[in-house]
């Protein structure tokens, strides 16, 4: 068994220990679908919640204690249906979140929380820190800013596990997510929200917002940043898919607000199919901070999406010379700025100055159009003469995220750094997007052993814990060897290239 494998699993455990023992609290078990605050021996929803904030019994519900836990039983939708927005003491609308609780359905078991279009559906006060396991938060509407959730100040916090965040509206900001303060998610997705700016999650702190194994699919924003519109921001081993933006950033707009100490980082993440009117189909990066993408896939995204002839750099657009924009090892095509007329200025895969850290690929570009100095093993083709880079269109039959697999004679294939794909700190990653393993040969002539550029490593197996020379030497003798969390199904959810 690899020892920094086993390593990450022990630390992994250690948090999970700490952070568990910082979560003891009350359960407080909803028994009634209804909403409302009624005097009877059930306990609603709001009930339960009223009971979390004031560590106290509650109408039907049992008292709170520290960070509880609000325990589904019943497979159904809870929806709102207490009208009133603009007030904050859980009464009516949406619901107030004022104390650290954790919202989860009963095992095997789901449930939806409903905003029935009447308001948002959670407010996450100040100090405050909401957990969602396992639930859907839909329908939310009537709000400016958290169609879905909003947390208001930099001490809420918000953890997403496993939880989907879809079909949410706000008129301004953050049709899915408002964010003000951190949050983590993991194993989510946040889908076919709207708002102006920041459809599926506008995050408007530099505070810590990381994304991991996490799918943001067809948010759809009138302005920018039709996925997010963030200033800091980590996501790795995740897609962000089919989102639109009416103006910049159709997947990501990171924006001019920033510390110049701030960093981004998109590590083994898939950019595809993304589309914006105006400018950076799949980002726009308007500075100041560092935005480095490793190991990342940035395919069949669209500028000028409304074909107007204003827009340009389908892959990305970097607006601002106070921000530096980094690759390593990140792939680059199949991008298409849609520019019509007589002579139209195409930008396919990129505008602006970026710097390379090697190992990049980048199919067409133009260098009156993108300013980079190209160093060891960067391959490049330009729009009159593109290079080829033989990649699939995006699946989603891949697990746990979409991707887009590479097809054989890829020049990406074995197309890394000899040294591994290097994350941040220079780190080798270990794993593709799929958590499949990291550094395999091809399928290619030679029989070199190198990683491949992008988020995906071709026809390479799973992750398992017992791995050969472990006990019998032989892993296909653990039939029930576990998967590394989050991996690929057995026998690759993506298949080998074609």
């Amino acid at each position: 068994m690899d020892l920094r494998y086993l390593r990450r699993l022990l630390c992994v455990g250690c948090f999970f220990l700490v952070f568990t023992s910082s979560l003891e609290g009350a359960e407080i078990t909803v028994t009634a679908v209804s909403d409302g605050i009624v005097a009877d021996n059930r306990c609603t929803l709001r009930e339960a919640i009223e009971a979390a904030n004031t560590d106290s019994a509650f109408m039907g519900c049992d008292p709170g204690l520290g960070h509880d836990t609000i325990l589904f039983v019943l497979e159904s939708t809870y929806a709102i249906t207490v009208a009133g927005g603009n007030e904050d003491d859980n009464l009516t609308g949406d619901f107030d979140i004022r104390d650290d609780v954790t919202l989860r359905p009963a095992a095997g078991l789901t449930a939806t929380i409903s905003g029935s279009d009447l308001d948002r559906v959670f407010d996450v006060h100040e100090g405050a820190d909401l957990t969602i396991e396992g639930l859907t938060v839909e329908q939310g509407d009537g709000v400016t800013s958290g169609g879905g959730i909003q947390t208001r100040e930099l001490a809420s916090k918000l953890r997403l596990i496993s939880a989907r965040i879809e079909s949410n509206r706000s008129t301004l900001f953050g049709g899915g997510l408002y964010l003000a303060g951190p949050a983590w998610i993991t194993d989510s997705v946040i889908a076919f929200n709207q708002s102006l700016t920041g459809a599926g999650v506008t995050a408007v702190s530099a505070a810590p917002l990381v994304l991991l194994r996490t799918v943001v699919d067809g948010n759809l924003a009138t302005s920018d940043g039709g996925g997010l519109s963030v200033i800091a921001m980590t996501a790795r081993d995740s897609a962000i898919i089919a989102n639109q933006a009416g103006r910049h950033g159709g997947g990501i707009e990171w924006r001019n607000e920033g510390s110049a100490a701030s960093r981004s980082e998109l590590i083994n993440t898939t950019l595809a199919e993304n589309a914006a009117e105006a400018d950076g189909g799949g980002l726009y990066f308007d500075g100041p901070g560092d935005v480095a993408l490793y190991s990342t896939t940035v395919a069949w995204n669209y500028a000028d999406y409304d074909e107007n002839g204003s827009g340009d750099g389908g892959g990305f657009h970097v607006a601002d010379g106070s921000g530096n924009l980094i690759l390593r090892n990140t792939l680059v095509a199949q991008n298409e700025d849609l520019s019509m007329g007589p002579s139209p200025s195409l930008a396919p895969d990129c505008v602006g100055t970026f710097q390379s850290f090697g190992y990049n690929l980048l199919a067409a570009i133009d260098s009156g159009d993108c300013s980079f100095t190209a160093i060891t093993g960067d391959l490049t083709g330009t729009i009159s003469s593109p290079l080829a880079a033989n990649i699939d269109s995006l699946r989603f039959g891949c697990d746990p995220t979409p991707a887009v697999p590479l097809l054989l004679g890829s020049p990406a294939l074995d197309g890394g750094d000899p040294a591994g794909c290097l994350g941040p700190g220079g780190i080798p990653l270990a794993f593709d997007q799929l958590g499949q393993r990291r550094v395999w040969d091809g399928p290619d002539p030679d029989s070199i052993a190198r990683c491949d550029i992008g988020a995906f490593e071709a026809g390479a197996p799973v992750a398992l814990i017992f791995e050969d020379s472990f006990e019998t030497g032989d892993v296909l003798l653990w039939s029930q060897s576990l998967r590394r969390p989050g991996a690929a199904p057995l026998g690759g959810g993506c298949g080998v290239p074609e």
